[in-house]
C-alpha cells in the first residue's frame, strides 16, 4: 500500500557513495526491500529533509561537489524527487544546529548564493530530464561515469567524478561527436 520509499538522513560528512542504512545506497537496499514485498517495482523518493550537508563542517567547495554527486547518484537510481539540502540556510538559532546552515544560499538578511548553487545550476543545466542509460566502466571502484539520455534533445550527457581527489579523465569516443565540457 505504497507508491515509493523514501529518505531522511543525516548524510553529514558521510561520503556519498558509502553503503551505509542512512545514505543513500541504503535507500537503494530499501527499494529493492520494498520491490520484493510489493512484488513490482517501487521507486525511491527522496524527502525535503534529505542529505544535509553543512558548509561549515565541510567548507563550500566540498559541500558543493557532493550535493552534486549526491544528486547524480539519485538519478542514477531514477529518484521521484531530488531535493539535498535547504534552499536558505536558516536565520534562528536553528542555523547552529546538524541541519540549519545546509541550505545553497547564505541566511537573510544577505541571502547570497553559494557554491552549491552555482553547481546545481550547471547540473540542472546539463542534466535536466535525464534517464540514466548505463553506467560506463572505468576500470575503477572509486571513478563513476554514468551516461544519461537528455529527454527533451535525446542527446546523451555523460557525468564523470572521483569519489576521492582529483582525477584527470580521458574519454573516446566512436566516430565523429559534438563534445562539451562543464
Amino acid at each position: 500500500y505504497y507508491d515509493c520509499i523514501g529518505i531522511e538522513t543525516p548524510s553529514q560528512v558521510i561520503v556519498p557513495e558509502k553503503l551505509q542504512e542512512v545514505g543513500l545506497q541504503g535507500l537503494r537496499i530499501s527499494t529493492e526491500i520494498a520491490g520484493l514485498l510489493a512484488r513490482r517495482k517501487v521507486p525511491a523518493n527522496g524527502t525535503w529533509e534529505f542529505t544535509y550537508r553543512c558548509e561549515r563542517d565541510m567548507g563550500e567547495q566540498q559541500q558543493a561537489e557532493w550535493y552534486v554527486r549526491d544528486t547524480l547518484t539519485c538519478l542514477a537510481h531514477e529518484y521521484i524527487y531530488i531535493s539535498p539540502g535547504l534552499l536558505f540556510d536558516c536565520s534562528s538559532g536553528y542555523y547552529n544546529g546538524l541541519w540549519g546552515a545546509s541550505g545553497i544560499i547564505t541566511r537573510t538578511p544577505y541571502a547570497y548564493p553559494k557554491r552549491a548553487y552555482v553547481a546545481y545550476a550547471a547540473l540542472t543545466r546539463v542534466l535536466d530530464a535525464v534517464k540514466l542509460r548505463r553506467q560506463v566502466p572505468t576500470g575503477s571502484t572509486t571513478v563513476y561515469a554514468f551516461e544519461y539520455e537528455r529527454k527533451h534533445d535525446g542527446k546523451l550527457a555523460t557525468a564523470l567524478w572521483a569519489a576521492r581527489g582529483f582525477a584527470d579523465f580521458e574519454i573516446e569516443f566512436g566516430g565523429k561527436v559534438d563534445a562539451r565540457v562543464f
